[in-house]
């Protein structure tokens, strides 16, 4: 297994989604999360499912409970496998029947090829942080036998006074690479930034927190955390990504653009042409 391509500095997705499990996650979360799956990668009823960099766990439990036939999770980071192993373990005797965690890397072209072949390959906010991501992309192409669901970060060149996508790079690279103080000045920093925005639109800002579920079913903080600190980062314009995957034989079926100021992913569904 190769795990990383770089030596730069990692953040630790797997502990910030134990704690997500631990504190937030509740069956509300696991319900707006399967209506978002759906919504977003067609009904995977049914279906065979691959999830990679699975995190949480969250989306291979939505498509367990959205009948798949079977779903296959794998993370590069221990403590992410872990937390994923652990809501398996906490499903019913049919659902962990028809679940399997395991451990690699988009990276490893071999360990993705010999997964098989699969109806939906899910990856949602992973690739970007691999460290080659255009090489993990290539990858996870391989054992879609029909559709692909991929989010990727956005490229913005930071017009109108907004922080490019190489500001926030080394953003976070401060962020992965430093101590608890330095990281827990940034995040109070950037949560405050972040809180600000409503109340310039006079907004209430908790009511974007409490909003949040709605988004995947995640966490405001957890997310926060995850944004900051999601070292290494790469990005590309959605006209970059459709580019690549449809000289490999894919067509766009939806395509959704960055929300948040533009930062976010790029969300897509392509399809293989000959399906």
């Amino acid at each position: 297994m190769q795990p990383f391509a770089t030596r730069e500095p990692r953040f630790s997705f797997g502990r910030n989604w134990q704690s997500f499990r631990a504190h937030a996650l509740d069956d509300e979360r696991v319900r707006q999360a399967r209506a978002d799956l759906v919504a977003l990668a067609g009904p995977v009823g049914g279906a065979t499912f691959l999830d990679v960099g699975s995190g949480s766990g969250l989306m291979s439990l939505a498509a367990i409970r959205e009948g798949a036939a079977r779903v296959v999770s794998f993370d590069v980071d221990p403590d992410s496998v872990a937390c994923t192993a652990k809501l398996r373990d906490g499903a019913s005797p049919d659902e962990r029947a028809r679940w399997e965690v395991l451990e690699g890397s988009a990276l490893d072209e071999r360990f993705v090829r010999g997964l098989g072949a699969f109806d939906v390959v899910y990856a949602w906010g992973v690739l970007h942080h691999t460290g080659d991501m255009w090489r993990a992309v290539e990858n996870v192409l391989a054992p879609a036998r029909d559709r692909l669901v991929l989010a990727l970060y956005n490229r913005v060149r930071g017009e109108l006074g907004t922080l490019s996508s190489e500001s926030w790079r080394a953003i976070k690279r401060a962020y992965a690479s430093g101590g608890r103080v330095r990281r827990g000045a940034m995040l109070a920093t950037y949560l405050g930034w972040r809180l600000s925005i409503p109340l310039t639109k006079l907004r209430n800002p908790l009511r974007d927190v409490f909003a949040y579920r709605g988004s995947r079913g995640m966490s405001y903080v957890h997310d926060a955390i995850d944004w900051l600190g999601g070292y290494p980062y790469e990005f590309a314009s959605a006209d970059e990504v459709e580019s690549i995957v449809h000289a490999r034989g894919f067509r766009t079926v939806r395509a959704l653009p960055s929300p948040f100021g533009g930062w976010g992913n790029n969300q897509f569904l392509f399809q293989r042409a000959a399906s």
